[in-house]
């Protein structure tokens, strides 16, 4: 069924319960915005489309044909919110006369104040999905479709990515191109290319991404997702079961399980995300699995039971975002471990699961970090554990405890130690051994 990937279809099979009763979208052209956001908004965003194009709607790419604008915003620092408020100023010029530009994504959620300085138009945020239906003036039993218990996930691909580097749209089409390659024939053997799709499944057309929690249970001092997101809520595992094996049926063989804080599964419903995990090994058929923002702090709890999983091999790929090797930056980060706590797991993780590709991100500056707190992380950095890295650089959120903390250090030197850790990625020296 490759109709279901197709431009204005409905991106997953849906149950005849989804249907609603009235189509009062009919006849109404819907255009989503390229995305700058994580693979878990990306799915929210096409789970909103979805409503749309079951409500009678139809998709195009074409901005100046949409009666309905939808816009996917980012704030998980200051970058992506300035990005996501040209994002919201383009469209709006862009749109016809008349269209209504509804604004979602995080930045709904985290900074309502500043999105509207800038805009004046109807919003809502990832915890308040149900607003959509009252935007677009739907009633309240044919919004069934947008419960927080109705599992949806979305076929992945790097054409809506959107980045003023060259170079990176470069990188993204060139990882595009390589998973249509390894689709048809398998070169996930060949060195280096292989680590570079399991990081990259994103740009992947024929990898499916799901939902499997909403929200975070954590308390890092930087972050305000949980503003946007709320607190972890769960979806049965029964569900989520049912939902890769639909998708499998379609030929998929690619399963990305993501949240805001995939380690906190189960939680608010007395299972775990290892109990998961152990579902999803029992599921029949030929595909691999690939785990997204998965904090370290899990590995405390749960991390000897994740290394026996992983020594299966169907899992691909784990994202451990350690933010920092510095303990008392970690502890001011309000972290909840210490860097020993959790490294040996890692290091334990990669042997006993060679195949495993490994990916964490760090952040650059965060306030009080001084030169040998710094060059903690650096000498991490340099020994290239993981086969993905990603760097950010400290920016202050609304809301968040570091906006009250002392020790903030002036942009030049966070982006002097941004530049210095992505250098450490690109020396030749400091390659990781396949």
């Amino acid at each position: 069924m490759e109709s279901i990937q197709m431009s204005g279809s409905v991106d997953l099979l849906w149950e005849k319960k989804d249907e609603p009763r009235s189509r009062k979208l009919e006849g109404k052209k819907v255009y989503v915005t390229d995305q700058i956001s994580c693979t878990s908004s990306r799915v929210y965003i096409k789970r909103y489309e979805d409503f749309c194009l079951l409500q009678g709607g139809a998709s195009t790419r074409n901005i100046k044909e949409a009666d309905i604008v939808l816009v996917d915003t980012c704030a998980v620092n200051k970058q992506r919110e300035d990005m996501s408020l040209e994002m919201v100023k383009r469209s709006e010029m862009a749109a016809k006369e008349g269209s209504k530009v509804i604004v979602c994504g995080c930045l709904s959620g985290i900074n309502p104040q500043r999105l509207q300085e800038h805009f004046k138009g109807e919003f809502f945020s990832p915890k308040n999905e149900d607003q959509l239906a009252k935007i677009l003036g739907i009633d309240e039993e044919d919004a069934k479709f947008l419960d927080r218990f109705n599992v949806r996930g979305r076929f992945m691909g790097g054409t809506d990515y959107t980045d003023l580097s060259w170079h990176l749209k470069f990188f993204i089409r060139l990882c595009t191109f390589l998973h249509v390659i390894d689709n048809r024939f398998s070169i996930q053997w060949v060195p280096y290319i292989g680590r570079l799709l399991d990081c990259t499944q994103a740009a992947n057309s024929k990898a499916y991404a799901m939902n499997i929690s909403q929200g975070c249970l954590g308390n890092c001092t930087f972050c305000v997702i949980p503003m946007s997101k709320g607190r972890t809520v769960s979806l049965p595992i029964g569900l989520i079961v049912e939902k890769i094996q639909s998708v499998l049926e379609l030929g998929v063989k690619r399963i990305i399980l993501t949240s805001e804080d995939t380690g906190a599964y189960g939680a608010d419903m007395g299972t775990t995300i290892i109990d998961l995990l152990k579902h999803i090994h029992k599921i029949q058929g030929n595909f691999k699995l690939y785990i997204n923002f998965f904090d370290p702090r899990w590995l405390r709890l749960y991390g000897d039971e994740l290394i026996e999983i992983a020594k299966e091999g169907r899992l691909s790929y784990l994202q451990l975002p350690l933010q920092s090797a510095n303990n008392s930056v970690l502890k001011r980060m309000k972290r909840a471990y210490l860097i020993e706590q959790v490294l040996p797991k890692i290091v334990e993780l990669k042997a006993e699961a060679p195949a495993l590709s490994l990916a964490t991100q760090f952040i650059a500056g965060f306030p009080g970090e001084t030169e040998e707190e710094f060059e903690e992380t650096r000498s991490l950095v340099r020994k290239r554990i993981f086969h993905r890295t990603d760097i950010f650089d400290f920016s202050d959120r609304p809301g968040a405890e570091t906006e009250a903390m002392s020790g903030h250090l002036p942009p030049e030197v966070i982006s002097e130690r941004v530049l210095t850790l992505q250098k450490e990625l690109r020396s030749p020296f400091a390659m990781p051994r396949y």
